[in-house]
């Protein structure tokens, strides 16, 4: 019925989670076994008791090295609520070697994963991988890593073969043969697809997550409020300093006014001394239309009967210097005038007698 299926997958799931906060006999005893542990070879699977011991052997016809070809045969072999550890041979598995500079060893596993991709047709997201190191020459400052990759898909039909058993993948490693290195995990306990066994009571890893995160976010909380107030101090340092910048740009205005003044002041006594001098000098034929006085020099634009007699008259006077047409003489109209435009450099010093 499904209310009993119901029932019986939350004591499954219940069981399991107990079990995993409980040490290794007291699961053992609260499941009714340690389960199961199947060794795969390329031609024969090995199915080990709760002792571990007399395994028994099942012949495979050629050679069968896939997981998910082997899921549906174990999955018949396993009890209800049963954990199957797996022991793999490393000819089940794809074994590139590599020489890598011993520089790699610190950082080795991310070096491996970037080179999965490289040695297998598979990313490295899409497997799982691990590593035994062959030899190091330090002198050479070489290293060699034999590489034992397995695709994931396989380790999730299997899993996915358990589960319609009843039963849990537990751990997944690699058996390095006799006279070789003890067993290697293939899988980390993050990313098995069983929950291993939890290093301690529930509250005490919640207890010492919390302060781990504590002690983590304090000095970023910190540091943002220290933020947070260079932040105001900035802003009134940029006010403070478009005020100073409005303050200097009005002293550099007032101080352009006064100099204009002086200027004005300066120039007042030399324009009143030109214009004596032009009274002069000019005839009553002669007419300025323009007088322009810019620190030393003077331009003169108007009409005369003979522009080239004034520039003459002007250029023997000690005031001037420099007396030169800017434009060619034209004719002013049909009195015979000319027009020009004159231009004649003040000389330093005092007042000159004229």
């Amino acid at each position: 019925m499904p209310g009993n299926d119901r029932i019986a997958r939350f004591w499954h799931w219940w069981i399991s989670t107990l079990s995993g906060m409980m040490p290794a006999v007291l699961a053992r005893r609260w499941q009714g076994g340690p389960g199961l542990e199947v060794r795969i070879a390329p031609d024969r699977l090995h199915f080990a008791g709760p002792d571990r011991g007399a395994p028994e052997a099942v012949q495979l016809e050629g050679e069968c090295t896939h997981l998910g070809e082997l899921a549906p045969r174990i999955a018949a072999r396993v009890a209800p609520g049963s954990r199957v550890d797996v022991r793999l041979d490393r000819a089940c598995l794809l074994t590139p070697v590599l020489s890598l500079p011993d520089a790699v060893l610190r950082e080795l596993r991310s070096a491996l994963a970037l080179q999965v991709a490289s040695l297998t047709p598979f990313a490295a997201e899409e497997v799982h991988f691990q590593y035994r190191v062959l030899e190091h020459d330090r002198q050479a400052g070489r290293v060699r890593v034999e590489l034992m990759v397995l695709p994931r898909r396989e380790l999730a039909r299997l899993a996915e073969a358990l589960a319609g058993a009843g039963a849990r993948l537990g751990d997944v490693y690699v058996d390095m043969g006799e006279g070789e290195a003890p067993a290697s995990y293939l899988l980390a306990a993050a990313e098995g697809p069983g929950r291993r066994r939890a290093a301690g009571p529930r509250w005490v890893q919640a207890l010492a997550a919390g302060l781990l995160v504590a002690n983590i976010a304090w000095p970023y909380y910190r540091l943002a409020a220290s933020d947070r107030r260079l932040e105001t101090r900035l802003a009134e340092l940029q006010a403070r300093f478009e005020d100073l910048q409005r303050r200097n740009r009005g002293l550099r205005a007032d101080q352009a006014a006064r100099d204009w003044l002086l200027r004005r002041r300066r120039e007042t006594p030399r324009v009143l001394e030109i214009l004596a001098v032009l009274t002069d000098q000019l005839n009553d034929a002669t007419h300025l239309e323009r007088l322009v006085l810019h620190d030393d020099r003077l331009t003169l634009r108007g009409v005369s009967d003979d522009a080239t007699a004034l520039l003459e008259r002007l250029s023997a006077l000690p005031l001037f210097t420099e007396a030169q047409f800017t434009s060619a003489i034209t004719p002013a109209g049909k009195d015979g005038r000319e027009r020009f435009v004159l231009r004649l450099r003040l000389r330093t010093g005092g007042k000159h007698a004229h």
